[in-house]
C-alpha cells in the first residue's frame, strides 16, 4: 500500500486524529471528515461569550501504557497538556498518577495532532460501502459518491451500526459493545466561592462527578465554572427530557450537596452525551475487513478512557503502515 493511496477517516476525536497524525508522519495524506465544527469529540470545550468555559465531556486523563505516556510527555513539553492539581473531596482516582488536562481547554491536546491536517468540518458521512477496489462514502444531503482505498471509522459504536448497515460481520461484533449515556450540567457563577474542593467523585446515586472546571491550568480564574455529571442510571431515567429542565434539576442537586449557599448563577445549561462511557468494550483495538480497506475503531474498543482512544487509532495506523 503506497502513500499515494486515498484514506478517509471519520471523526476528529482522539482516535481519528492520532491515527491521521501517525499516517501523515509516514507520508500519507488522509482526509478527516468531522460532522461538528471542531476537533475533540468528547474532549471538546464549550466557550461562552461572557467568559465562561466548560470541559463538559472528558474531564482528565492518565497515561498507563508506554506509548501514550510518551505522547503525553511530548504534549506537556510543548505546553499543550498540564497536570491538574485539583483538591479532591473524596475517592481520588489513582492518586499516584497526575490527572492531565489540556492547557486552556481539553481539545488543546489535539492541536498538535491536527496541525496541517485536511479536516472537513461540518461534514457528515451518511454511509460507507465496500467495493472491489476499496470503499465508497456518501455524504449527508448529497447524492455524490467518493471513492477511497481505505476508510477508517472512529465514530461511536451506535453510529457505526448506521454507517455500515450491510456489514453483517462488523455489526455482529459491534453488538456485544455497550455504552452508557451521561447528562452534563454546565454552571457558571460570576463570584468565586470556596467550598474546600475542586473535584468530588461518586457524590450520590444521582450525581457521579462534580468539578470546578476553572481550577484547571490555563483557565480564566475570574469566572467560577462547574461541571456536574449525572450518574448513568439517573441519565437513563431522564434521557429524553429537555435540557432546560435537566439543567434546573442538576443545579438543584448540586446546590443541595454544597455546604454553603451558592452565589447568583451567571450561566446554566445541560448537554446530553448519548454515548459517554463504555460499559462493555469490544476487547481488541479495532475491527478490519478481509482486504484491509475498512477499519472501525474508537475508545469503545478498549475501554472508557482517552488512552483507549489513542491506542485504537495508533493501532489502526500501524497496521496500515505494516502493509505499505
Amino acid at each position: 500500500m503506497s502513500s499515494s493511496r486515498k484514506i478517509a477517516i471519520l471523526g476528529a476525536g482522539m482516535t481519528g486524529l492520532s491515527c491521521a497524525h501517525r499516517l501523515r508522519s509516514a507520508g500519507f495524506e488522509p482526509i478527516v471528515f468531522e460532522k461538528s465544527g471542531r476537533t475533540g469529540g468528547r474532549m471538546s470545550t464549550r466557550l461562552i461569550e461572557n467568559g465562561f468555559a466548560f470541559d463538559h465531556g472528558a474531564q482528565f486523563f492518565r497515561a498507563k501504557g508506554n506509548a501514550f505516556a510518551e505522547f503525553v510527555a511530548e504534549l506537556e513539553c510543548q505546553g499543550y497538556a498540564k497536570p491538574w492539581q485539583a483538591k479532591a473531596k473524596s475517592d481520588p482516582v489513582n492518586p499516584a498518577k497526575p490527572m492531565m488536562v489540556g492547557n486552556g481547554a481539553m481539545n488543546e491536546l489535539l492541536v498538535e495532532l491536527a496541525e496541517g491536517m485536511d479536516i472537513r468540518f461540518r461534514t457528515r458521512v451518511e454511509t460507507v460501502r465496500e467495493t472491489s477496489a476499496g470503499c465508497e462514502i456518501q455524504l449527508h444531503g448529497s447524492q455524490d459518491i467518493e471513492e477511497f482505498d481505505v476508510v477508517i471509522s472512529t465514530v461511536p459504536v451506535e453510529q457505526v451500526r448506521g454507517l455500515l448497515e450491510k456489514q453483517v460481520d462488523f455489526l455482529r461484533q459491534c453488538s456485544k459493545v455497550s455504552l452508557l449515556p451521561c447528562w452534563a450540567g454546565l454552571f457558571g457563577f460570576d463570584e468565586k466561592f470556596e467550598c474546600g474542593f475542586d473535584t468530588w467523585r461518586h457524590v450520590n446515586k444521582d450525581i457521579g462527578w462534580i468539578a470546578r472546571n476553572s481550577s484547571k491550568p490555563g483557565r480564566d480564574i475570574s469566572k467560577d465554572c462547574w461541571i456536574v455529571h449525572a450518574s448513568s442510571q439517573w441519565t437513563l431515567t431522564n434521557l429524553e427530557r429537555n435540557k432546560e429542565d435537566i439543567a434546573a434539576d442538576l443545579l438543584t442537586m448540586f446546590a443541595s450537596e454544597m455546604e454553603i449557599p451558592l452565589p447568583k448563577v451567571g450561566y446554566a445549561d445541560a448537554h446530553r452525551w448519548r454515548y459517554a462511557q463504555t460499559s462493555e468494550p469490544l476487547g481488541k483495538p479495532f475491527l478490519v475487513n478481509e482486504n484491509h480497506s475498512l477499519f472501525v475503531g474508537g475508545d469503545w474498543c478498549l475501554g472508557a478512557r482517552v488512552e483507549a482512544a489513542f491506542d485504537s487509532g495508533t493501532a489502526i495506523a500501524e497496521t496500515i503502515l505494516s502493509r505499505s
